[in-house]
């Protein structure tokens, strides 16, 4: 859990450095400031989703909860970091720390855990599911950085 949050670290480092340059160059409109508040959050919703599971393994939920996370890191070094790679033939920030850090570390979590066909197919709704209420936080978060940095 603690090389998880280690590799999520360096890929949100990773992203937050250089993903809003790369976005320019591919013509998206990802504004710097939103995005990097929004990746702060993220990483510490990471966080705290691996303490509440230190807290309490056992519990279903908060395993669920927090191996959803990690699956959820897991596929994001794919989609969209080696999808936006191979289509824009421009590599997308993110990609080498994900690929060295949280495919290795993730799929060795989820594997270890998840051994049953059942178990597997509940962590994958889970995931879809969180990545869902994600991608809408993303979206505020985008949003509310931007205009805290447009306050100072």
């Amino acid at each position: 859990e603690l090389l998880f949050l280690l590799g999520f670290t360096l890929h949100n480092i990773e992203e937050a450095i250089w993903l809003p340059s790369w976005s320019r160059r591919i013509n998206s409109r990802i504004n710097a400031d939103g995005f990097r508040f929004a990746v702060t959050i993220i990483t510490g919703i990471g966080y705290l989703f691996t303490f509440i599971y230190l807290l309490d393994p056992e519990n279903a939920a908060c395993s669920y909860l927090y191996h959803s996370f990690v699956f959820m890191m897991t596929m994001n070094v794919f989609f969209p970091h080696l999808l936006a790679t191979a289509a824009y033939r421009l590599y997308s920030p993110g990609l080498f720390s994900g690929l060295i850090a949280l495919v290795p570390v993730g799929s060795y979590i989820i594997l270890s855990r998840y051994r049953t066909k059942h178990d597997f197919l509940i962590l994958i709704a889970s995931s879809v599911i969180l990545t869902g209420i994600m991608l809408i936080l993303l979206k505020f978060l985008f949003e509310m950085g931007r205009r805290v940095r447009c306050r100072h």
